[in-house]
Order: structure tokens, then sequence, then C-alpha cells
């Protein structure tokens, strides 16, 4: 919590301005994510830790060198080569393009499989337990003597990620020895099911073998980072639960969630990608007991908590949206003069389709719809511009759902004959340096200073504002000195669905057990 989000007053309250957007600053710090592998990538976190680790491991004591260096080597090998399955076809996602992996979910598949469970019926904890054995070399394994080929399963499932004499033991002819060994267990002969039961295995043992690794390592981060080797920082941010911020380490699911997400597009094999993301926390939690924990962190004392925002109870925005009631609020001063119409992207006749497209397609998706859209707006403002009662709010908000629609929606306005002058465009704060260096020919603006718009950027002469929703669904302060809004109308370029994919949302949308208490 920042000071000026806290304020502590002598009436034994604690005042939090803008309470949604702590809310979503929670959101946005306990679910991350980390890049492992991508394919043709000469810089990820995981090999930027190989190379910190080879030059600085020399400050390291022997033994803890000596405990890394495996490690690293091993998960740069695993990550790497699991993308590379990807791109050449022995691995096969679940569905292109984006595709979220929490490969422990298969267990109970595996085990009804393995003991031949009848339709209904639930492992139990000692099938279960097998079931992780087989990923595990070392120890006992449960039923090895019961079921007829186990062991041999559990050492086609260990070996498989390993690398013995210096070639890759994950092929096409190791898939069908383990859907083999399943055929002897289950007694299945059906090749398709025994493929797909052989291929989920073989993810597995790559996957859960990775987390096990960055578990081990993250859990020496302190000698790491004492060490110089800052590129454990990435990782230690995504894994470690107990760092400092959290009331509450742990989620609604009380404890700490990892899956894994692939990322594969048949049309540009640089874009396949494996990345790790965690779910720490429960900021719906955090913020509903300010009063009983975060208060008492910073007074010592229980304090009575009034949470204050303009929008913070704009219902179902993901990540702003506050679950208790509010005790008092003020409505708006005018209803009923908000107008909803759904409006179909065309270009040349037929449909734009945006949803579903990934890379080059959804970048010329997203052209097409700035053709669309510049060709209504310009008349629409007209018209509003002409009217002296309405000309103050002759301005256009175009909401995307990423930064990189921006630019193309702009290029496709441009190609229709909106004037590049008069488009605004909100690009990441980082980006505004190299964009001044080489101006795009449209206006950018630092997606933290909305509020510029539109008399303070642009000579004022810009008359369309293109931000991302999640920038822009708090609502903005684009007011004349009257408070009139200057928006004439606000469009949303494409349908807004949260990617469920993005950590952030996804654990927005994971609600807690039990209701929380008024702010």
């Amino acid at each position: 919590m920042t000071t000026e989000q806290l304020l502590l007053h002598r009436s034994h309250l604690v005042i939090i301005d803008e309470a949604d957007a702590l809310q979503a600053q929670a959101f946005d710090r306990a679910a991350r994510q980390v890049l492992l592998a991508q394919d043709g990538a000469e810089h990820t976190p995981v090999r930027d830790l190989d190379s910190q680790f080879r030059r600085h491991c020399h400050r390291l004591p022997m033994s803890l060198e000596q405990f890394l260096r495996p490690l690293i080597n091993h998960l740069v090998w695993l990550a790497e080569s699991y993308v590379s399955h990807l791109v050449g076809g022995v691995i096969h996602p679940d569905r292109e393009r984006r595709s979220m992996v929490v490969p422990c979910r298969w267990d109970g598949m595996f085990a009804s499989r393995i003991f031949r469970l009848e339709a209904g019926e639930r492992p139990t904890a000692q099938q279960m337990q097998a079931v992780n054995q087989l990923y595990k070399r070392e120890g006992p394994l449960e039923f090895a003597d019961e079921v007829e080929g186990l062991a041999e399963l559990r050492e086609l499932l260990c070996s498989a990620t390993d690398l013995a004499g210096g070639s890759d033991r994950l092929t096409h002819a190791t898939l069908k020895r383990i859907g083999e060994a399943f055929s002897a267990i289950t007694g299945e002969t059906d090749e398709k099911r025994l493929s797909s039961l052989a291929l989920l295995a073989a993810r597995r043992a790559y996957l859960e073998e990775m987390r096990s690794i960055l578990h081990r390592i993250v859990g020496v981060a302190a000698p790491l980072q004492g060490a110089g080797i800052s590129a454990s920082n990435g990782l230690v941010d995504a894994l470690a639960s107990h760092i400092p911020w959290r009331a509450a380490p742990y989620g609604p699911l009380g404890r700490a969630l990892f899956a894994f997400s692939e990322t594969f597009d048949p049309a540009d094999r640089h874009q396949t990608a494996l990345r790790l993301k965690s779910y720490v926390g429960d900021p719906h939690a955090h913020l509903a007991y300010l009063g009983e924990v975060t208060a008492l962190a910073h007074t010592g004392t229980r304090r009575a908590v009034i949470g204050m925002s303009a929008t913070a109870f704009m219902p179902y925005a993901p990540r702003h949206h506050l679950l208790p009631e509010p005790s008092w609020y003020v409505p708006d001063d005018v209803n009923g003069s908000l107008t909803v119409e759904l409006q179909a992207g065309q270009d040349d006749g037929a449909g734009i389709v945006v949803s579903g497209t990934e890379g080059a397609s959804r970048e010329r998706a997203y052209t097409a719809m700035g053709r669309s859209v510049g060709q209504d707006l310009p008349a629409q403002l007209d018209a509003v511009a002409a009217d002296p009662a309405t000309a103050h709010r002759a301005y256009a908000l175009l909401a995307p759902t990423a930064y990189n629609a921006g630019p193309a929606l702009a290029r496709g306005m441009i190609s229709v004959g909106v004037a590049a002058s008069g488009i605004c465009v909100a690009v990441r704060p980082q980006d505004m340096a190299a964009l001044e260096r080489m101006p795009p020919g449209w206006v950018p603006i630092p997606s933290n200073r909305l509020e510029q718009f539109p008399h303070a950027v642009g000579r004022g002469r810009c008359r369309y504002l293109i931000a991302p929703m999640a920038r822009v669904e708090r609502g903005l302060n684009i007011v004349d000195r009257d408070g009139r809004s200057l928006l004439h109308v606000a469009c949303l370029v494409n349908r807004p669905v949260p990617v469920m994919e993005d950590p952030p949302v996804l654990l927005s949308l994971v609600l807690p057990a039990t209701r929380p208490n008024r702010l």
C-alpha cells in the first residue's frame, strides 16, 4: 500500500483512496508469469540465469555451486527441449495458440486407467500416491508387486526427461513404448486412446520436473542474489508466496497454485513458447480485511476502514469490482443518457474477426477494424461539433484489449483518410522515448497520462483516443472545466471478454469461499 493510499487520522480511521486501484494492483502482484523458453529466443529469464551463474558462481560456496549447476543446466535443457518438441510435433498441445496446463490434473485419469476403476469411482489416496511415484526414480513404488508392468512404466517416464548419451530421450518411439506399457497394464488396445495417454504422461513428466527444479532453485534465492545473480529475481517473484507485501499469502483455495502456459502457432513457429504462471494470495480477502490486517500492521491496532473511489463499484470489471457492497455512494446525476449499440465491423462487405487470431493475422484484423471505424466515426463527430450545445464533446474513445492493437487501428483509420495528427494512441510509458526519437505519425501518449487528452497532447488537434480497455475500464476524467464529459462515443473495438489465461484476470474471477466484510 502506498503512502498516498494510506492516511492515518486521529479519529482512528484508515482512509484508502482509489480502493479499486489498490485491489487491481494486488491482482497484478499476486498472479505472475515468467517465460521459460521461446523458439529462437536468445534471452529468457532461464537463459539469463544460466549466463549469470556461469559468470558469478565463484562467489558461491562450493557445495551450493555443485548443487545449482546441474539444476540450472537441466532446467535450460528441459524448457527448450519442450518448446522444440512442440515445434517439431513430438508434443501436441491441447489446442493451438494458448493453452493453460496444470499437469497434475491428469493424475486422477491415470489412476483410473491403471487401477481399472469403475465409472464414477474415485481413486484412493494410496493410488494417487502411486501415480505420483511413477515420476520419481528413487523411493518406493506403491502397488509395484500387484500391478504388473508398473515398474517398467516408471522407468520409461523417469527416463523421458534424461539427457543420456547426448541424445533426447523423448521421441515418437519413446511415446509408442509408453503407450505399450499402458496397454500392458490396462489391457486397452485402442491405439488412439493409448497414444493420447502416453502423450499426457510424457508432458506431465517434463512439466513437473521443471516445476520441481524451479522450486529448488528458488529455495536458495538469497545466496544467489547476494552473489549478484539477479536473473533469479523473476523466478522468485513468480514462485515465492511469502514476500513482504502479502498479508494473505495463500489464495482462495488455501494454497499457492502453479500452471504452465503453452503458446503454439503452426503458422509462426517463433511464437511457440512455454511460461510458468503462479497464483499466490487472495486480493479479495486482502481488501476485505484491511481493518484487521493492514491497519493492524501499520498502526499497531485494528482500525475502521473507509475505502473511496469514483468507480469502486463497477460491476464485473474483472480487477476493479470490489465484492463488498458500498455502505454509501453518490449515484450519477444523469440516468438513461447512455446508448449501447452493437455495430459489427465490416471490411469490403465482409465481417471482421479479431477474437481467435494471433500474430500477423490479428494485426491485419485490427487494421481492417481501424478502416471500418475510420469510415464511420468522423461523420458522427462532425455532426456533434456542428451543434453548439454538443460541440464540447466531439471526441471519441476506442478501447481494444491490448497495447499492440493501437498502432494497427491507427494505421487502418489513416488509410481511409483520418488525419494522423488527430489520432492519439496510448503506449507504455517506457516506450515514449523511442517514439519521440522516431515519430510514428499518430500522436503517442503515455498510458498513465490519459487525462491529458485532448487538449494537452498533439497541440490540441486530437479527436480520437485509442487506449487498452484495462486502462480505461475504471473511467477517465476527460472532462471540461464545467465537469462535462468530452467524449461523444466510446467504442469497444472487439468483444470485451477477458483472457482467462491472463493470470491477474483469472485470479480476479476466483471468488473467496466466504463473503467479505464491508468496507
